[in-house]
């Protein structure tokens, strides 16, 4: 159980805290790149400049865009539907980690 609590402290960091650092003050928009993240080329648009005319308060990129939409098909309500089913054996996994 102890090798979990990281890992979730880490995804509630990225999920709020890091957002309210002082060093983030005054920037529309952060880029959060995982540790082994790389692009191979430069892209095809400015993201801030996109996140910006869409309004968008949470953006992400995803490579091989095309061939992982089948996979990502009915995906959230496949989600929702195991969170409703078992709520009570996910239950310690969302509780307060403070």
């Amino acid at each position: 159980e102890s090798g979990h609590r990281g890992y979730r402290l880490m995804c509630r960091f990225f999920a709020g805290d890091v957002w309210a650092h002082p060093a983030l003050q005054g920037f529309d928009f952060a880029w959060r790149l995982d540790a082994d993240s790389f692009l191979v080329e430069p892209l095809p648009f400015d993201p801030f400049r996109r996140m910006a005319e869409g309004n968008f308060s949470y953006a992400f990129l995803h490579d091989n865009f095309q061939e992982s939409t089948k996979v990502m098909e009915g995906f959230g309500e496949v989600v929702q539907s195991f969170i409703r089913e078992n709520r009570d054996a996910l239950r310690p996994f969302f509780q307060d980690i403070g």
